[in-house]
């Protein structure tokens, strides 16, 4: 990882000081929303973290199939992907940029 724990840890330090009947509402909320259904028809690209156990590949897959150009790029980390390596999130976006 290019980030390292530095970038990561505020991320889990505020999570530590969440209500937690808080953020599990807000998480309850999110579960409850309806699935999109509108076709996408401008370029998607997807950063998948190889190690993300937060989104479930029913989703990605849900996403893909909605839309008419989807490309998936898997980077090595965690779901908070941009924080843990910003350098393979950067070239990711570039190259999506100059297709």
């Amino acid at each position: 990882m290019s980030g390292g724990i530095q970038l990561v840890s505020p991320v889990f330090h505020s999570l530590g000081h969440t209500d937690n009947k808080k953020l599990k509402e807000r998480l309850r909320n999110i579960a409850r929303l309806d699935k999109p259904t509108k076709r996408i028809t401008c370029p998607v690209t997807y950063i998948s973290p190889s190690k993300d156990l937060l989104i479930a590949s029913r989703s990605v897959h849900y996403l893909a199939s909605l839309c008419s150009n989807f490309t998936k790029i898997e980077v090595l980390g965690g779901h908070f992907i941009a924080q843990s390596n910003p350098v393979a999130c950067a070239k990711a976006i570039t190259n999506a940029a100059n297709m």
